[in-house]
């Protein structure tokens, strides 16, 4: 029960600051006076990074509203939902494919990381791997220690 409150925690923290951040860059590529391509980059940008910490659906949900503020901010008619062009749609596409490609990444590596530790607590032996800047171990056995 408490992993499931910590879950919901850390999701919601997640869209909050995800939220937050394509605001703050809403608001900068407006008062640099960006162009479309500079903002779209700048959003893919936040996308990414912040599919390196949350899940498929978090992903979509912070690519949706990538898209809405560029296409509300920063994509003419100003401060208007309306899509006069259907490049617009390329964005999305392109939005929601670098988050989920990402974020299946960062999945895949984490199951790995777990599959390796479960093979190293079973080997009947004391066995542990050093971090990658060499200093103590980052797992080590737990048979046999």
């Amino acid at each position: 029960m408490e992993n499931r409150v910590a879950q919901l925690r850390y999701v919601i923290l997640l869209w909050l600051s995800g939220c937050v951040l394509l605001g703050f860059v809403s608001w900068a590529c407006i008062e640099l006076g960006f162009n479309q391509v500079a903002a779209e980059s700048a959003y893919l940008i936040v996308i990414v990074l912040l599919s390196l910490m949350g899940s498929f659906v978090s992903s979509i949900i912070l690519s949706i509203v990538a898209v809405g503020c560029l296409n509300y901010f920063l994509a003419p008619p100003i401060f208007d939902f309306r899509v006069d062009y259907p490049f617009d749609a390329l964005a999305v596409i392109g939005f929601l494919t670098a988050s989920l490609v990402v974020t299946g990444l960062m999945e895949r590596a984490r199951r790995l990381k777990e599959q390796f530790k479960l093979v190293v607590d079973n080997i009947p032996a004391v066995v542990w791997s050093k971090r990658q800047d060499g200093s103590g171990p980052e797992h080590e056995s737990t048979r046999w220690c």
